[in-house]
């Protein structure tokens, strides 16, 4: 599963209805921080308002399941944009169990 996030708003908007695994992520507050700061980053330098499809500029994808969702997600999302897992810029991982 995953949600590609395009700017801060649509990391609030997605709050309140995100799931449980990834709610108990956002309480890490390292992780929290992060993923607020690239959205902040984005919004900055390329425009809250940017079209992913047409304009310059990035987004963050939250990629969350078990290993094998995550895996085959992050390979939909290369594919469709042509890129390779050498051409993105960042890449944080954080794991947290759901229990």
């Amino acid at each position: 599963m995953k949600r590609i996030l395009k700017n801060l708003d649509d990391l609030k908007g997605w709050e309140r209805e995100m799931p449980e695994p990834v709610r108990k992520a956002l309480e890490i507050p390292a992780f929290r921080h992060r993923l607020e700061r690239q959205v902040e980053v984005l919004d900055t330098y390329y425009g809250k308002d940017r079209d992913l499809e047409r304009d310059l500029g990035g987004y963050c994808a939250v990629l969350y399941g078990d290993e094998q969702e995550v895996s085959l997600d992050k390979e939909r999302i290369l594919g469709k944009y042509h890129l390779r897992s050498e051409d993105y810029e960042l890449e944080d991982v954080y794991e947290c169990p759901v229990n």
